[in-house]
């Protein structure tokens, strides 16, 4: 997951979530939102 793995306060979750969205990866904080996101994309 996102927040997975934080070292000297650099690769937040918010971060990584940040990088994922600018790169043009699909994502969501709300996992109730996960399948209608994959449907989205398929």
């Amino acid at each position: 997951h996102a927040g997975a793995i934080i070292s000297g306060g650099q690769g937040t979750a918010d971060e990584k979530l940040r990088i994922m969205d600018a790169s043009g990866i699909s994502v969501t904080r709300d996992p109730s939102k996960m399948g209608s996101l994959l449907k989205s994309v398929l």
